[in-house]
């Protein structure tokens, strides 16, 4: 996005801003083709449908069930920090420690002052997940160090070949790549894998879209894809990938100027 203050934008009609929210929360848009008018003599689009041939996607949202006793702590953190913001105390940092926070916890990771270990509710799912899909190569995001650690350990345990080295993946040594998209998302040719399964992501939708790439592009041999995430249901994991999905439908209304 141009800043409001960028001279391409600064002198449009009305407010500079080509986004924003109904009262409904629907997505709106305007001044696209006057923004299209301003940035055509120092921009192009080609599309991924003009350079390969488009792959197959099946995108899964699978549910999992917190443990009462998760739910519980859950549901606990989520009422502190609305009251927070009922009481006017909350700041910018309070905000983004408590979604973190909330975050770890979907995958049964808690805080020090919780003084409390919880079963990740991901896992038994994830398995099943591979189990469906013997044999096939895949690629297994996680964001939480804890996560990465325990997912590993669960992996091995059953048996599965588990790697973070691309080219050990690439060269069949392995039956999964395991990282983060941080670590793990951008630049790497991973297209052994025909399966993508995401424990829990981040809000970044350049981060999901770097990542999803990594065995959706030139050489991979598979016709269809799956892409799996799993979510914890009636958590913040459902707005997370809410907010990844409205950021796309955006992206895609700015370049084709259809309405959402």
């Amino acid at each position: 996005y141009l800043p409001s203050h960028h001279p391409m934008v600064r002198n449009l009609p009305g407010r500079p801003r080509i986004a924003a929210r109904d009262k409904q929360g629907k997505i709106i848009t305007k001044n696209l083709d006057d923004l299209k008018q301003r940035i055509a003599d120092v921009s192009t689009q080609v599309t991924a449908a003009e350079c390969r041939d488009i792959l197959e996607v099946t995108f899964t949202t699978v549910e999992c069930k917190l443990s009462s006793e998760l739910r519980s702590a859950y549901n606990s953190m989520e009422a502190e920090m609305m009251m927070m913001i009922r009481d006017d105390l909350i700041t910018a940092d309070n905000v983004i420690s408590m979604l973190t926070r909330l975050s770890m916890l979907t995958s049964g990771i808690a805080t020090a002052e919780l003084g409390t270990v919880f079963e990740n509710p991901k896992k038994k799912e994830l398995l099943s997940i591979l189990d469906n899909h013997e044999g096939v190569p895949a690629i297994i995001w996680t964001r939480w160090k804890d996560e990465y650690r325990e997912t590993l350990e669960m992996l091995m345990s059953n048996g599965y070949k588990v790697t973070s080295d691309p080219a050990l993946f690439q060269d069949g040594h392995a039956d999964i790549f395991l990282s983060s998209p941080a670590q793990g998302g951008t630049g790497l040719n991973l297209t052994e894998a025909k399966l993508q399964i995401w424990m829990s992501s981040s809000w970044s939708a350049i981060e999901r879209t770097q990542a999803l790439a990594r065995n959706n592009r030139a050489g991979q041999t598979a016709n269809h894809l799956h892409v799996y995430d799993l979510v914890a249901k009636n958590t913040i994991d459902e707005r997370i990938l809410q907010a990844l999905q409205d950021k796309e439908d955006l992206l895609n209304t700015i370049l084709t100027k259809k309405k959402i």
